[in-house]
């Protein structure tokens, strides 16, 4: 495995953990999968490939986020050490 793939998996199952501490899921995937069943073969792998498109656009703009998210955070403790020092 990659350095790429696994920073890309360690954000991924982190993520999947954030999104289950907000009760944010798949509570859904079966009222999905009804709404793909009942399609012609056709247009259900026509709507598959955009639904598999937009996710992996979707996954790649959540690593991103993430990324400046843990940026902007460790510059707001590099911060607020550098103000407790001040005060000191």
């Amino acid at each position: 495995m990659t350095e790429k793939k696994f920073k890309a998996v360690l954000i991924a199952a982190r993520i999947e953990m954030l999104l289950e501490q907000a009760e944010i899921g798949n509570k859904d995937k079966e009222d999905f999968d009804a709404i793909l069943e009942g399609l012609a073969d056709d247009k259900r792998h026509q709507l598959e490939a955009y639904i598999d498109r937009m996710a992996e656009q979707e996954a790649a703009r959540g690593e991103v986020l993430y990324w400046g998210g843990l940026r902007d955070g460790i510059r707001l403790m590099w911060k607020i050490c550098q103000i407790g020092k001040g005060i000191q």
